[in-house]
């Protein structure tokens, strides 16, 4: 069987934007701190809608969130000694044509908690060696 041969007429066109998530970098200084520390967040693109509330921190708090577009930074307070986790979640920010981020790396940190010692003696007024 033989079809007979028709002219064929074009689709109509279509075209599809494609807007990939923008990347997230958490980073700071140091692996290990004795003190509030900062962390850079950096995101690979351009977003809107970053919030303090996006931040996950294991064993501390973050606060003092600054920064707009690509670029933010937050301050860190650990609660106790040992290890200190910050991540974000993916869909945290918004990049162009509604894009959401992707997930943070997971930064570590590292908090040794500074030591107090108090000395005392039985005397107010020293003039020679003494014992503690």
């Amino acid at each position: 069987m033989f079809l007979p041969l028709t002219s064929n007429n074009a689709s109509n066109s279509l075209s599809v934007t494609y807007y990939s998530p923008a990347s997230l970098t958490l980073s700071t200084t140091s692996n290990q701190v004795i003190a509030a520390f900062n962390v850079d967040a950096e995101f690979s693109k351009s977003v809107t809608g970053f919030a303090l509330s996006d931040i996950s921190v294991t064993n501390g708090t973050a606060s003092n969130l600054s920064g707009s577009g690509a670029n933010y930074s937050f301050t860190v307070t650990p609660s106790a000694d040992g290890n200190v986790d910050i991540s974000v979640a993916a869909e945290s920010a918004t990049a162009a044509g509604g894009a959401a981020n992707t997930a943070s790396n997971s930064l570590s940190v590292t908090y040794y908690a500074p030591v107090s010692v108090t000395l005392s003696t039985a005397s107010n007024s020293v003039s020679q060696a003494f014992s503690v």
